[in-house]
């Protein structure tokens, strides 16, 4: 059956928000800090880690009261946004009619990185006071790693490690502010108006069949468009202007072979694709240990990864598949995006 998934429902103003997350979500976060304290040095020694100016933490009040009402220090709040420095995998779909066989939009992904922050995933319901209701999936002290809103607005991620990196905004507050706009080009219109910490894939879809890839570094990006209704990233740069700042180059191989996997079972089940399928594909073993469906690699020590959770998101249908963990050890868990 799996793993239960954790839901922390959130509504009100940005204080109600941050104060109901904060309080739901410090035990999650108090039980990672020595973890975290062990993976920041596992990651410096690599020098895969670069720090975020605080200014550059608290650009939403949620996130504030996130901290204040876990009673915590802020440096336990802070692991989540190195991760835009570090080096984690996922691997995202988009699927847009004419590749669905239900004439459903969909984006999805696997979210994979080290295996003791499966603790720290949830859901995140929230019904904000002046945005659209929103699903996101979370990592605890985090206010969104990807999700769909109630505007039929979906968005899922892959880390990219570009050579620009510098001071700025970490991701979790660019999905998180692209997920309070009501149309598709608003929140294209956030992510490339940011001042972006790092590089990301951003995979964003809209419930009238539009699927797209924005490519970003921390300075500049490019737009991937669907074909034939279908999108696939893993965690290397595709835009071969983007190819100089990919500094994954000699780490690159896992990606590429999920890169490759996802875009031959998408094309191979073009215009029969629905929920199950989706399923199917993320619960996929080829190349393993470099498969879609990451488990544990015992013949690497200590640090090993994992699909800590996978989403998803049925943009027309207003909901989300969440499995924990890799997603062929369990059933994924439907929720619906609340109403306004």
């Amino acid at each position: 059956m799996g793993e239960t998934v954790l839901v922390v429902r959130a509504y009100g103003s940005p204080r109600d928000i941050g104060r109901q997350v904060g309080e739901a979500t410090a035990p999650m976060i108090a039980r990672l800090s020595e973890d975290f304290v062990r993976f920041l040095g596992e990651e410096a020694q690599k020098g895969s880690c670069t720090f975020l100016s605080r200014e550059s933490l608290w650009r939403l009040s949620e996130q504030q009261l996130v901290a204040l009402n876990s009673f915590l220090d802020l440096f336990d709040l802070n692991y989540p946004f190195l991760a835009d420095q570090l080096l984690f995998g996922c691997t995202a779909l988009g699927i847009a009619p004419p590749a669905s066989t239900d004439g459903e939009t969909y984006v999805a992904q696997t979210y994979d990185f080290r295996t003791y922050f499966r603790p720290a995933v949830y859901v995140l319901e929230l019904v904000p006071k002046d945005a659209p209701p929103a699903l996101l999936l979370c990592m605890a002290g985090m206010v969104g790693c990807a999700g769909i809103n109630g505007a039929g607005i979906g968005l899922v991620i892959n880390n990219l490690v570009p050579s620009d990196s510098r001071h700025g905004v970490p991701f979790c507050f660019i999905v998180r502010k692209a997920l309070q706009q009501r149309h598709l080009g608003q929140a294209i219109r956030v992510i490339l108006s940011a001042r972006r910490a790092s590089g990301l894939n951003y995979l964003l879809g809209s419930a009238d069949g539009v699927v797209l890839s924005l490519e970003t570094t921390a300075t500049t990006y490019e737009v991937l468009s669907a074909t034939e209704g279908r999108l696939v990233h893993a965690n290397h740069y595709l835009h071969e202007r983007l190819h100089p700042y990919d500094r994954r180059n000699e780490r690159a191989s896992g990606s590429i072979l999920r890169q490759s996997r996802a875009d031959t079972l998408l094309a191979e089940l073009a215009g029969n694709m629905d929920s199950a399928c989706v399923q199917t594909l993320l619960r996929d073993h080829a190349s393993r240990p470099n498969s879609i469906c990451c488990h544990p690699d015992e013949s690497v020590s200590p640090v090993r990864d994992e699909t800590l959770a996978s989403i998803i998101c049925r943009l027309n249908a207003r909901e989300v598949l969440v499995a924990l963990g890799p997603p062929c050890e369990g059933d994924y868990k439907c929720l619906r995006v609340p109403p306004e």
